[in-house]
């Protein structure tokens, strides 16, 4: 098997699980006006954050031309909240382990994405903008 396959695999595996940790975990409720309530709905970024995760562990498995979007959404995501956390500009919803791994599988991810690593095809500087600042959007709020 090809690295960009097992880490494809890697990658989706711990975003399926963690993300049926989470749901299982986490209190739902059925209250209209929860819906409209801004932290409620942030509790819920780890598991949008697995759900890139997971396509982009999926891409990379399949087609890793198309891989390199999804690897740099997720690598800014994760990255810069657990930055914005840190420097306490933000709260993060990410326990210690989970942020030791999604920090390395972040950097993995940015690595992968700007340095062409599985000769594929690489970021655009449109796409590299783009994914930057919606990671920046989604890590601020």
């Amino acid at each position: 098997m090809k690295y960009n396959k097992i880490i494809g695999v890697i990658f989706s595996i711990f975003s399926i699980v963690y993300s049926i940790n989470f749901i299982v975990n986490s209190k739902l409720t059925y209250r209209l006006e929860s819906y409209f309530d801004i932290e409620y709905l942030m509790s819920f970024s780890p598991v949008i954050v697995s759900i890139i995760l997971l396509i982009a562990g999926i891409l990379l498995f399949i087609n890793p031309a198309k891989a390199n979007l999804a690897l740099a959404l997720f690598g800014h995501s994760v990255v810069e909240e657990i930055l914005f956390n840190w420097l306490g500009i933000s709260d993060s919803y990410y326990d210690l382990y989970l942020t030791i791994i999604f920090l390395i599988f972040g950097l993995t991810a940015i690595f992968i994405a700007y340095t062409d690593t599985f000769s594929s095809k690489k970021l655009s500087i449109k796409q590299a903008i783009i994914s930057f600042i919606i990671g920046t959007l989604f890590a601020i709020y």
